[in-house]
């Protein structure tokens, strides 16, 4: 039986990386350096800057489901591989903007197992501006991700999995139990010393988004964005995204108080 691949999505600066590095501690899992890939696939089926580029294909003979076996066979060899350097069997991938094209993820890897990574708006926002975004982009882009987010869930037969940050750095063991239950697979504690695993390796320390590969998982940095935001910044959070606030368990209100 063929593996099932994984996907890691969510917003920038929501513990993708974290995930990812921990994930691939795993001595089945291997998920390498962010890759982008999708913009790969979508340049490919709708060529840049070219008046007939959008889907190009068709004039050939070749149809979006047989277009969409070709990128899957040739994606896939490429992450494959990776997997059989590191001696494992099954692959993953983490691009946390690949939330904006799950049905077109889902539309070539139809048995693909997502893990969508969720942090409260206002530590991403806040980790966001130290990267030089404004505020009023950074709260559309989290707002973006989350409806991005809804709808995947509403595709149907995708299979999907919320993980959030606070979770896996508060409670890492009960909520990397919890991921790999969902990923039908067996518990390691490799997981729980990611750190160790990585710096052993002879890839470089810091990866994507300024991460340290070699950091264990810890809360020093849980809560630092409430001193960063303004009492204004985080009341126009908590009137955009309230509901979404509620939903995923989320008490605006303390921070303000904070």
């Amino acid at each position: 039986m063929k593996e099932r691949p994984i996907f890691i999505v969510g917003t920038q600066r929501s513990g993708t990386t974290l995930l990812r590095l921990v994930l691939d501690s795993h001595d089945r899992i291997a998920i390498g350096h962010e890759s982008g890939f999708m913009r790969a696939v979508e340049a490919t089926k709708c060529l840049p800057n070219y008046i007939y580029g959008d889907g190009w294909y068709r004039r050939f003979g070749v149809d979006d489901d047989e277009m969409n076996q070709r990128l899957r066979s040739f994606f896939s060899s490429i992450f494959e591989q990776h997997a059989r350097l590191q001696r494992k069997p099954r692959w993953g991938e983490k691009t946390p903007d690949n939330i904006f094209l799950i049905e077109e993820m889902v539309a070539i890897w139809p048995e693909a197992q997502f893990l969508c990574t969720v942090r409260h708006p206002g530590a991403v926002i806040a980790s966001l501006q130290r990267w030089n975004w404004e505020f009023d982009r950074a709260l559309d882009y989290w707002l973006s991700a989350y409806t991005a987010a809804q709808r995947a869930q509403s595709l149907g037969e995708i299979s999907w999995y919320q993980v959030r940050y606070e979770d896996l750095v508060v409670a890492p063991r009960a909520t990397l139990a919890a991921v790999l239950e969902y990923l039908d697979e067996r518990w390691s504690d490799d997981l729980l010393s990611h750190d160790r695993i990585q710096s052993d390796r002879a890839g470089p320390e810091v990866v994507e988004g300024d991460s340290r590969n070699d950091r264990p998982i810890d809360v020093d940095s849980l809560d630092i964005w409430r001193s960063q935001l303004s009492s204004q910044q985080l009341s126009r959070i908590e009137q955009a995204a309230g509901d979404a606030l509620e939903m995923l368990g989320y008490d605006i209100g303390m921070a303000i108080q904070a």
